[in-house]
């Protein structure tokens, strides 16, 4: 059992706080983060999930966190040896990344996961969404990169790059063509919030660069759908 884990048995104060160790402490605001969610899910109405996994979902964050900052180590480990795996790579000091992607469970619902980091790695918003009444994997795609968009905007960032794994999603957003499918209307509206920033641009990215992002994703399709 973590330390952490078990100082949570008995009440805390501050002295106890005051004492925690850097990482018990984010693991304790993450914890934190989890109870108010439910809190809120609970008050009005939602479906929650039982509190017997709440250490499991709070070290499930915390791990994917820093594994996206371990990311940034595994690249700069790769440039000096002849290694060939794709990974992650952090963005210019100026920018922040949005990592985007969706999972499509073959039932008319899938997930969206994003997440956004700046040039250190570090993880400053991610999000893992269920999106009900999607007819295909392109659609939620789109969603996707629409959900990221607004996850930098609520951060006011000014210059982003988004990158994605659904190669066609990013040639239909780079186009300058007209495309009067649904998948290309949805693509002219990912264009349109573009311009709300300083500097945007999208990039498609191998699945391998986009791990932390499939698995909010895929994450995002195990939630159950909420009704209030």
């Amino acid at each position: 059992m973590h330390s952490f884990e078990k100082k949570t048995r008995k009440k805390l104060n501050s002295s106890d706080v005051q004492s925690l160790s850097s990482k018990d402490l984010t693991l304790f605001y993450i914890m934190g983060c989890k109870v108010w969610e439910r809190r809120n899910c609970i008050r009005v109405g939602d479906i929650v999930q039982d509190m017997t996994r709440l250490w499991e979902e709070t070290k499930w964050v915390y791990d994917e966190m820093n594994d996206s900052k371990m990311t940034v180590n595994r690249e700069d480990e790769a440039q000096g040896s002849n290694a060939t795996s794709v990974v992650w790579k952090p963005p210019h000091w100026s920018i922040l990344k949005i990592n985007v992607d969706a999972s499509f469970n073959g039932q008319g619902s899938g997930g969206v996961g994003c997440i956004v980091r700046n040039h250190r790695g570090r993880c400053l918003a991610a999000l893992a969404k269920r999106v009900p009444y999607v007819s295909d994997a392109e659609t939620l795609e789109v969603h996707a990169f629409l959900m990221g968009l607004e996850l930098a905007s609520d951060l006011r960032a000014t210059k982003i790059v988004v990158e994605g794994d659904a190669r066609r999603v990013v040639d239909l957003v780079k186009s300058n063509m007209d495309n009067l499918s649904i998948l290309g209307m949805l693509a002219t509206e990912i264009k349109a919030k573009m311009t709300k920033f300083r500097e945007c641009y999208t990039e498609w990215v191998p699945r391998d660069a986009n791990k932390i992002a499939d698995r909010l994703a895929h994450y995002a399709c195990n939630v159950a759908l909420r009704f209030g």
